[in-house]
């Protein structure tokens, strides 16, 4: 397995954004690639739009209803931008037509209302995202919001709270979606302080990280099941008082899980097979 080579890949992420936290001169890495395209931080509190909605939304309602956190944390990461929500405004009640106008009224106008981080879609149904979105998915998760919640049980856990999302509709496949939604409620008092409890035993993977874990153990262009990227996962995890610096922020199996996608993007752009979308400007 290639544990070193994937850890100096995160260790470099990690540097990049410390050295652009303490306003240090560009380039903050001399590794190529790291200066022109953009990838994900380690932690997903540090990316911008995580950042700021931890600020602006997350901790100011830390403790509203866990229906309404959830709530908001759904709407928050299907339309995916903090424009987005500082236009809507926390909600206190489910009003899909709400949603809807806001979304349909900032697209006329050219206005940002989904994220170009992930990709949205309709799963196969016709008519507007933002009808499909508030009307479909969200309403979905609002309709199951007491038995979603109620799979943390005394222990809270998130593994049933996370396969429980995803029966809700536009929040299965891969279940990308549910694992975002999910992890934006570990801001809030959803989950209590050192909760969920087994957050280092189990994580929900895709396909993104699915490739990594191939790459990380040798078999690159291959793509391994869910048991076997779990695996790797757990692997790469029992490993980080070796390779992850002591004072960096501790890891958590769900970093390694989501590095996995990133390392694979790294991986394709290194050997020439593709590229990640976006373009980061981190040279000098």
């Amino acid at each position: 397995m290639k544990t070193a080579e994937f850890y100096n890949f995160m260790r470099e992420r990690e540097s990049i954004r410390l050295k652009k936290a303490a306003h240090l001169p560009k380039p903050w890495t001399k590794d190529k690639i790291f200066q022109q395209y953009s990838f994900t931080n380690i932690k997903r509190a540090h990316d911008r739009t995580s950042a700021a909605l931890i600020t602006e939304f997350y901790q100011p309602h830390y403790n509203d209803a866990p229906e309404l956190l959830l709530l908001n944390c759904g709407i928050a990461r299907y339309f995916g931008t903090i424009d987005f929500m500082r236009a809507v405004g926390w909600q206190t009640d489910f009003k899909p037509q709400r949603l809807i106008k806001a979304a349909a009224e900032r697209l006329a106008r050219g206005e940002q209302v989904y994220t170009g981080s992930y990709i949205i879609t309709n799963n196969g149904m016709k008519g507007p995202k933002e009808n499909v979105v508030a009307g479909v998915f969200l309403a979905d998760l609002w309709r199951h919001r007491k038995e979603i919640l109620a799979t943390r049980g005394n222990e809270y856990r998130w593994e049933p709270f996370i396969r429980a999302l995803r029966q809700c509709t536009g929040f299965g496949g891969t279940g990308f979606m549910a694992k975002e939604v999910t992890n934006d409620t570990r801001y809030t008092s959803i989950w209590p302080e050192g909760t969920p409890i087994d957050k280092d035993e189990w994580v929900p993977v895709g396909p993104g990280s699915m490739r990594g874990a191939a790459t990380v153990t040798g078999r690159y262009g291959e793509h391994l099941n869910e048991k076997e990227t779990l695996e790797v996962c757990r692997t790469l995890f029992a490993q980080r008082a070796e390779f992850w610096p002591k004072d960096y922020e501790p890891l958590e199996l769900s970093d390694i899980q989501f590095q996995l996608c990133e390392y694979q993007k790294y991986q394709k752009t290194k050997r020439g097979d593709g590229r990640p979308r976006k373009r980061y400007p981190g040279s000098a």
